[in-house]
């Protein structure tokens, strides 16, 4: 078995199974406990859920940096991290301010450790599209048991603009995603949503080989419903038959 990286990232866009397949790695107690640390969104609510916010407000993202860790790796020592296109650049820059300078994966690899990067894409963009639209029309991203159907807002409506912009951002952040690892010289394994959805348990253990680690135990039974349905099965094809076949998959 190739020797275990102290870190991973997995990098992704929105709607690609991401929280399936960061809840199926924690769930094997091996692979650290991956989650988007570093979204600017999420920050402050971080900062002050650790405690680490200083007397005038401010934090110190070294600080911020090490308590992630801490709370993110596995008693192995393996620390598991998401990262969305958007959120990339933002974490790189924030880690050079504190005094680390080289390539874009030489900051990553001072800061975590040794690294490997798996990339999570979905094939078919169109439907990631539709289930971003949906998502940020509805603010429904996840629901917690397979048990439960997402309730919906009435005001939900069919947007082609929306739709269409959500594609061509799906494609230009697999792009991004592409020359980033081209120019840092990384070779990621990639792993697509399909194949996730198709078999959760081989694409988990496909993983895990990856990155050197043997589990005591995987499992496919995550607390993740599916959120796709008969609304969306009809938006895809409604759109793909207003694009008249102009749309790449």
């Amino acid at each position: 078995m190739k020797a275990r990286p102290d870190a991973y990232i997995l990098c992704c866009t929105p709607r690609t199974g991401s929280t399936l397949m960061c809840s199926l790695l924690t769930a094997t107690g091996v692979a650290g406990v991956p989650a988007s640390y570093f979204r600017a969104e999420d920050i402050d609510r971080h900062v002050d859920r650790i405690g680490i916010r200083l007397p005038d407000g401010a934090y110190r993202f070294t600080d911020f940096v090490r308590a992630v860790i801490g709370e993110g790796r596995t008693p192995n020592g393996v620390f598991g991290l998401r990262v969305m296109w958007g959120t990339m650049a933002t974490l790189v820059d924030e880690i050079r301010r504190t005094g680390v300078d080289g390539t874009d994966a030489e900051v990553l690899t001072t800061t975590f450790g040794r690294l490997q990067f798996i990339f999570l894409r979905r094939q078919d963009v169109v439907a990631q599209a539709v289930s971003r639209h949906r998502a940020e029309s509805s603010q429904i991203w996840h629901v917690a048991s397979a048990d439960s159907r997402p309730q919906r807002h009435a005001e939900e409506r069919y947007d082609r603009a929306a739709i269409e912009g959500f594609v061509d951002e799906a494609h230009e952040h697999n792009r991004a995603w592409r020359q980033w690892f081209d120019e840092n010289s990384v070779a990621p394994l990639s792993i697509t949503y399909e194949e996730l959805d198709l078999d959760h348990l081989a694409t988990t253990r496909r993983v895990l080989d990856f990155l050197g680690l043997a589990a005591p135990r995987t499992t496919d039974e995550v607390s993740n419903a599916r959120m796709a349905d008969a609304t969306s099965r009809a938006w895809i094809k409604r759109f793909r038959a207003e694009s008249g076949g102009d749309v790449q998959h």
